[in-house]
């Protein structure tokens, strides 16, 4: 009887292996990363509508955005213009009408030319142009 207990311990033993076996099996699986991801094939369709808008209207959405910068950027460099093209008005008024020795005391420096002014004003106009949508 002796010999039949160890027997049937050495069953028990056994079958507890083949149980702690089948869970490392198990266990050692890799877990999958989503609960969608199992087995399932990709969808056909994508269900986002963020997407779906996104691919209708790319080209549209995109130009539309880089054309907004830029007008936005014109609208923010418009008075530093102005104030260039002020600035040298100024200069040139105050030159023609002070003599050549008030330039020495007040130490005036012959402003850039007619053509410098003329540039910044047709530059500035065409800033607003594009801003406002004139010449787009």
């Amino acid at each position: 009887m002796h010999h039949s207990k160890k027997g049937s311990e050495r069953t028990f033993a056994d079958s507890n292996l083949k149980v702690e076996h089948e869970e490392k099996k198990i266990n050692s699986q890799p877990a999958p990363h989503s609960w969608f991801k199992q087995g399932k094939k990709k969808a056909l369709y994508d269900e986002s509508l963020f997407r779906a808008i996104h691919h209708t209207f790319f080209t549209r959405i995109w130009v539309g955005g880089a054309l907004k910068l830029f007008s936005d950027t014109l609208k923010t460099t418009t008075p530093l213009v102005t104030k260039v093209l002020l600035a040298w008005l100024t200069e040139s008024y105050i030159y023609v009408r002070t003599t050549d020795e008030e330039h020495l005391a007040l130490g005036l420096q012959k402003p850039r030319g007619i053509g410098y002014g003329i540039g910044v004003a047709v530059g500035l106009f065409v800033m607003q142009g594009i801003h406002i949508g004139i010449f787009i």
